[in-house]
Parts: C-alpha cells; structure tokens; sequence
C-alpha cells in the first residue's frame, strides 16, 4: 500500500506496508443455510510493515481498493482505536468482495485460498 525505500526514525530499513488475510473463509456446500454460509464466509484480515528484502513479486495481483480504508498514520503505535476502526474497514472489504458473484469476482479466487506450502 504504501512504499518507503528509504528507513524512517521507526523503522530504519525500506518497509512497505502490507494488507493481506490472515485466516480465510471456509469451505461451503448447497446444504447449509445462510445463517452458516455467512458465518463461513468471514475472514480475518493482517495489517502490518514488512521489509522490502522479504517482498517476492508475483504475476498476481488483486483489483481492491485498499488505499480508500487504510493509511499509514493510522498504523502509528498511538492509534490503536484508528488500527482497529481501519482493520474492521479492511475486514468489511474483503468479505464484500468475497460474496460478490463469479462473473464480477473473476481472477481473485487465489487471494482467498489458503497457501499450500
């Protein structure tokens, strides 16, 4: 989201800041009904500063518009009501683009699997 090559005071080696999740959803059936399949359908998201050495580039990429929910300044170790009001946005995000039908939704079903090492 937000790309610093240089260090800062904080953080004295280029970071990135980084939005990705951390448990996602769960598998569903036609079975169930829509009090489960929504509950199953959550997932929890991660917010944080990595360095830029530890970034592998990828082919893929995800069309979500993040920088409108999260800022920088809202991860600064003071704001810890800002950090948790910005993850809720960004766990709101994510599940409305989650349940949004295939045909809109097309390309992004790898974001919401989990890795397999």
């Amino acid at each position: 989201i937000v790309k610093v090559f240089e260090g800062t005071f904080e953080r004295k080696f280029g970071h990135a800041l980084v939005a990705g999740i951390e448990r996602s959803p769960l598998k569903v059936t036609k079975k169930m009904d829509q009090k489960k399949i929504a509950k199953r359908s959550k997932c929890k998201p991660f917010v944080k500063f990595v360095n830029l050495r530890h970034i592998l580039a990828t082919r893929y990429e995800v069309d979500i518009d993040v920088k409108a929910v999260l800022k920088a300044s809202h991860m600064a170790p003071e704001n810890a009501s800002q950090r948790k009001d910005a993850k809720k946005a960004l766990r709101e995000l994510f599940n409305k683009h989650y349940l949004t039908p295939p045909g809109e939704n097309h390309g992004m079903k790898f974001f919401y699997e989990k890795l397999r090492f």
